[in-house]
């Protein structure tokens, strides 16, 4: 089963038509697993049989309008899916510089297991711009460079929660809380 963005394409495919109000999915193919819990109930039926009355047929080897047939297929549609998880508004920085490192950075991270999440990201964040809050207060040049580039790498991981939030599906209201103390803390 092909991965992209983390998630096996069926599982990204029953995500993405749930979000946008699917109730169930029929499956036309051999049962696979599934590690996490699924938004709609999943059903497999035997291939080639005859989709439900008034089915919306959707095919779970093509994501973000590439067809998975081979690992290159496979990174371009990873990486089209990256592209389109940037913030709903980006600032000039974020824009013209954080894009470059966080979208390389999530895509590093959505190859590893889940157990790297959102939430971790953010507390990492949280945490260097607390450091970088101690150093500057410090006053020497070295300590406000040094502050300055650890605010940076707390912009750029700022973007990298949400970006790898948005591709695993993996919302929640902590992450949300996080994401918003992070902001006002730092």
């Amino acid at each position: 089963a092909w991965r992209v963005g983390g998630l096996t394409a069926l599982e990204r495919r029953v995500r993405e038509v749930a979000k946008q109000g699917a109730e169930r999915v029929v499956v036309a193919g051999s049962r696979v697993e599934i590690a996490r819990a699924l938004p709609i109930p999943v059903e497999f039926v035997a291939p080639g049989s005859p989709a439900p009355e008034g089915a919306r047929r959707e095919r779970a080897d093509v994501i973000a309008g590439v067809e998975l047939v081979d690992e290159a297929a496979r990174k371009q549609a990873e990486w089209k899916l990256i592209r389109g998880m940037n913030k709903s508004f980006e600032g000039p920085v974020d824009a013209l510089i954080n894009w470059r490192f966080s979208m390389r950075l999530t895509r590093v991270l959505c190859r590893r297991s889940l157990a790297v999440t959102p939430n971790h990201v953010t507390v990492l964040a949280i945490t260097l711009g607390i450091v970088a809050g101690l150093l500057a207060s410090r006053g020497s040049y070295a300590a406000v460079a040094l502050a300055g580039v650890l605010l940076e790498i707390n912009s750029i991981l700022d973007s990298v929660d949400g970006e790898l939030a948005r591709l695993r599906f993996q919302f929640s209201k902590l992450g949300q809380w996080l994401d918003n103390l992070s902001d006002d803390l730092v």
